[in-house]
């Protein structure tokens, strides 16, 4: 059996470091940590991107920045931007009114293949639908649906 090909928007990474005292983000960084059980068990291969990696180098504070890249080297295969994924970013951004960014982390995810999109950014989530002719897209609390 395959394992699913997923990527993880920044948000997602960065989950488990936010305030998990509200019950949202607890239960989406406890879907985090059991994404990396299924990473160790084969059954999910993780995808990233120079993008991703570009995003996470932006987060100011020192300790949270070194545990994320920590997290992304140990686990993730890391695709490059490449002018396909930014003419297909434009596309996702003309379509489904995402913006850059997120539109380029997209890009890269389809372009290689992730058959899910996960993140908790409740702007991509309300486009799902739009998203769904080129990757499905998922909250990490809903991978197991």
């Amino acid at each position: 059996m395959r394992s699913i090909s997923v990527y993880l928007d920044t948000c997602v990474w960065c989950r488990p470091f936010d305030d998990v005292s509200k019950m949202r983000i607890w239960e989406e960084a406890m879907a985090f940590l059991e994404i990396l059980r299924k990473v160790d068990r084969n059954e999910i291969s993780v995808l990233g991107s120079s993008v991703l990696l570009f995003e996470v180098s932006m987060i100011s504070l020192d300790e949270k920045r070194k545990a994320v890249e920590e997290i992304i080297v140990r686990v993730a295969k890391v695709a490059h931007l490449t002018e396909r994924s930014k003419e297909k970013a434009e596309g996702i951004m003309k379509k489904c009114g995402i913006n850059a960014m997120d539109a380029l982390h997209i890009a890269v995810a389809i372009e290689n293949g992730a058959d899910i999109f996960i993140t908790t950014d409740d702007d991509i989530l309300k486009r799902r639908g739009c998203l769904s002719e080129w990757v499905e897209v998922k909250n990490p609390k809903e991978v197991d649906e």
